[in-house]
């Protein structure tokens, strides 16, 4: 425990692993959370964004352009018998209209709209991935609820053994060891219940990651 939370020494740990077990939530509740709010799927939005600008740039390479420039500054003239000094500027209006490239253009464009497909095919994949990632936590999350249940009756039928055992030795019809056995079981049943108490919660953490919603 020390080494995960990077703290020299020994590490004390106080407190309860226990906690309510709530119904999981829809597949499609989840899902539409995850496809809202995953940051991936912003990410690839924006670049699917720019790569569409990409297109529609090189489809422009062919079309005519109209160019405007100017300049203004200061320019001095000195010779042996004559100098002069003023004020110079210019302005210039080109407009362009290409005719051939040599398919230039055209490859440009059929690059960028290969680009712009293959983000396409990652959305899609990353999707499909999301629903996956969804359907396996909320699998986990019920199955950890369930064992979660499952252990705190078998704490609970411990617990009553124990009891009927230190009862029996009291009335001496059970042994020291028959005690004995009844606090080990109790130990392991609640041992058992501490950790899937921890796998649930851990599943819990999990679910919200997946949804895009942890820490929200």
């Amino acid at each position: 425990l020390g080494f995960l939370l990077a703290e020299p020494g020994e590490v004390d740990v106080v407190g309860s692993l226990a906690s309510a077990i709530d119904a999981a939530p829809a597949y499609e509740e989840v899902l539409g959370q995850a496809l809202q709010n995953r940051p991936e799927l912003s990410e690839l939005a924006s670049t699917k964004g720019i790569y569409g600008e990409l297109v529609t740039i090189a489809k422009s390479a062919n079309k005519p352009r109209l160019d405007f420039s100017a300049s203004w500054g200061q320019r001095s003239l000195g010779l042996k018998t004559i100098s002069s000094r003023g004020t110079t500027w210019n302005a210039a209006l080109v407009a362009s209209v290409p005719l051939f490239d040599g398919w230039r253009t055209k490859g440009l464009v059929a690059q960028a709209q290969s680009d712009l497909l293959r983000l396409d095919l990652d959305e899609l994949k990353l999707r499909d991935g999301i629903r996956l990632e969804v359907r396996n936590a909320l699998n986990s999350l019920r199955e950890s609820s369930e064992i979660v249940s499952a252990l705190r009756g078998t704490v609970e039928q411990a617990e009553k053994l124990l009891f009927l055992a230190e009862k029996g030795f009291e009335l001496g019809v059970k042994t020291r060891l028959e005690v004995q056995d009844a606090e080990l079981n109790l130990s392991a049943a609640r041992a058992n219940l501490a950790r899937a108490q921890r796998d649930y919660r851990v599943a819990r953490v999990n679910l919200d990651w997946v949804a895009g919603t942890l820490g929200q």
